[in-house]
């Protein structure tokens, strides 16, 4: 399923599911809005906007660690399904050092074009209930 990528505004990059298993706060990915309810392997038909576009997860580096901004479930979802996948960065929350520069460079495969169209794997698009990011767009 091939969709542009919607960012809210910060950088897209792609960056690899194994990165983000080794290097993201375990804690912080397991507090998804809808934490109670199991994730499908499907995708909230709030994350698709007008048929063309996907509302990718954000992350931000904080000290030594990448916490999630937002789409805890969208991150989980596609962690399942693909080996890279479009994220976009919202920055860091304190002047960058050395090592959170290094960690970036982990974390991140490539920088993308704003414009760049993804392959998407093929899920089955379905409301699943309330989501906070349909506030996000």
């Amino acid at each position: 399923m091939k969709l542009k990528l919607k960012s809210q505004g910060y950088a897209p990059v792609l960056i690899f599911s194994e990165s983000i298993r080794v290097f993201f706060e375990r804690r912080d990915l397991e507090l998804r809005q809808n934490a109670h309810r199991p994730i499908l392997d499907k995708y909230h038909s709030n994350w698709i906007i007008d048929d063309d576009y996907f509302l990718i997860p954000t992350f931000y580096l904080k000290g030594d660690s990448a916490v999630v901004g937002n789409g805890r479930h969208r991150i989980t979802l596609l962690l399942k399904h693909t080996k890279i996948f479009p994220i976009a960065f919202e920055g860091y929350k304190n002047v960058p050092n050395e090592s959170q520069i290094d960690l970036y460079n982990k974390l991140v495969h490539c920088s993308l074009p704003k414009d760049y169209v993804y392959d998407f794997p093929d899920l089955e698009i379905d409301d699943l209930g309330e989501d906070i990011d349909m506030f996000h767009r």
